[in-house]
């Protein structure tokens, strides 16, 4: 994250024109912006082959879709010129949104939605991506983010954020974590974990 805040705006600029690009620009541009992250206990979250056919092929989808949602090329284009990507994902943020949800679906009915034989696709790590890219605009936690559980009978217990639980709009409504003792994968509602003190924001 440290390395992007220093980028020159030549730079951003650069960025910014490929994240503004549907379908194939944005998908690069996302996979470059989160790349592969060793987490707690050897977690490796972000990652997987293929991550940025999935998310191209996402993209594609929606737009076929649900062009309504979709930015004109124009708006885009004036957009990327102010060399904030913050802007561009303010106008994708419903697009965002909608293959974040799509990633909930079972995956017969994914696959089919897409029209693409995907077994094996890096379905989590590209969940992940888009779980991140929506906690910088939504003030939630990014997978990889390490927690203290504050309730129940995990109440203590230390955890990393795998993934995040959506609504059709709005902050997350509950988080996925791991255990980084057990192991155990198990739920947690936003009120009941506490983010550690000292940790680089992931929403990077």
């Amino acid at each position: 994250m440290e390395q992007r805040e220093r980028r020159r705006f030549a730079e951003r600029l650069s960025d910014t024109e490929l994240a503004s690009q549907l379908p194939d620009g944005r998908a690069e541009h996302l996979v470059r912006r989160f790349p592969p992250l060793q987490a707690a206990a050897g977690l490796q979250l972000y990652a997987g082959d293929g991550r940025q056919a999935l998310l191209s092929a996402l993209y594609q989808a929606v737009m076929q879709r649900a062009p309504e949602l979709v930015p004109t090329p124009q708006d885009l284009a004036e957009a990327a010129e102010l060399g904030e990507e913050s802007v561009i994902d303010l106008l994708l943020a419903e697009v965002d949104r909608d293959i974040r949800l799509l990633l909930d679906e079972p995956p017969e009915r994914l696959w089919a939605l897409l029209g693409l034989g995907l077994e094996g696709a890096p379905v989590a790590g590209v969940r992940q991506i888009l779980d991140a890219l929506l906690t910088i605009a939504d003030d939630g936690h990014a997978p990889g983010t390490r927690v203290r559980m504050l309730t129940g009978p995990v109440a203590g217990r230390i955890a990393t954020v795998v993934s995040v639980v959506w609504g059709s709009s709005g902050p997350p409504v509950a988080y996925r974590t791991k255990d980084e003792v057990a192991g155990g994968e198990f739920g947690a509602a936003t009120g009941d974990l506490a983010v550690l003190a000292g940790q680089e924001c992931l929403g990077r």
